[in-house]
């Protein structure tokens, strides 16, 4: 628990300076972007609630950090040959793509050499 707060807070409370700095969002429209997340806090507990009480918290507990570390993983490969940069993000298709390696190759193209 402390963790998953640690590293909750640690986005949360950076998530405006990162959209300001990096991707160059006015300050005062920044705000507007923690919407998604005061929306996520409400709705997660009232659209997945009742699936902890029926199917259990071990099942819920997996199934709802393996998928979201599966995508973590997946954009940290896409990030390291340098196809996934801050100028350059890839379409959503390729993330939605069955075969992560086809997606790699069509937004990444190999390099000479």
């Amino acid at each position: 628990m402390i963790t998953q707060s640690f590293l909750y807070n640690a986005i949360f409370f950076t998530y405006a300076l990162v959209l300001t700095k990096f991707y160059h969002v006015s300050n005062d429209a920044a705000p507007v972007y923690g919407l998604a997340f005061a929306v996520g806090n409400l709705a997660d507990p009232l659209l997945l609630g009742h699936l902890f009480d029926t199917l259990g918290r071990k099942k819920m507990i997996a199934g709802t950090y393996l998928p979201s570390g599966s995508m973590l993983a997946a954009s940290a490969w896409l990030f390291e040959p340098g196809c996934c940069t801050r100028r350059r993000r890839p379409s959503s298709g390729s993330w939605c793509s069955s075969s992560l390696r086809r997606a790699r190759a069509r937004v990444c193209p190999a390099r000479p050499g």
